[in-house]
């Protein structure tokens, strides 16, 4: 996650938080790029660990990339073109973007 996550990012990371935590249990840990992270992750939205993975991220609106990496899951799409929950709100589903 970016150190500033666009509003797309921030949805999908509180999005999939919320529906991991559903299906498993397990609450996955945000953690943005100011932030050290061991072992496998999954990273959603351009940031830098993106770039320094050497991800491209020049989409249209509701275009969007999954790629596996060796040890990680990208996530990655358009960010900035949705209205809703404003980045570093405490995620919350409740305040789902206005599609």
């Amino acid at each position: 996650m970016p150190a500033t996550p666009g509003r797309a990012a921030w949805y999908a990371a509180g999005e999939l938080q919320y529906h991991v935590k559903l299906m498993t249990g397990a609450e996955l840990p945000v953690v943005k790029d100011t932030e050290k992270v061991e072992g496998p992750r999954v990273m959603i939205g351009k940031s830098k660990a993106t770039d320094e993975a050497g991800v491209e991220a020049g989409f249209e609106p509701q275009e969007y990339m999954i790629r596996f990496l060796p040890d990680a899951l990208v996530l990655i799409g358009r960010d900035g073109w949705i209205q809703g929950a404003t980045a570093d709100q405490p995620l919350n589903l409740t305040q789902a973007p206005d599609f």
